[in-house]
């Protein structure tokens, strides 16, 4: 049986993030949650739970303690 198909770059990472998960590399997420600003029309809570979404995302290696520290150098 032939299965040789060509499938363009955004079907192979359409089918790979399908069967996998989307994952983001930690770095990008390290660099996200340190340029990340409240938006202008974005109230405080609003800021502080994204800072803490990406917080847990971007730290999640370090010991609770270290990720509310930076989660508030981030705020």
């Amino acid at each position: 049986m032939d299965r040789e198909v060509e499938l363009g770059y955004l079907e192979v990472i359409d089918k790979l993030e399908r069967r996998f998960g989307h994952r983001e590399l930690p770095e990008t997420v390290r660099v996200t949650f340190s340029s990340a600003r409240q938006g202008e029309e974005e109230s405080v809570d609003d800021w502080a739970d994204r800072v803490l979404t990406l917080a847990l995302k971007a730290i999640r290696d370090l010991p609770e303690e270290n990720m509310v520290q930076q989660s508030i150098l981030g705020f």
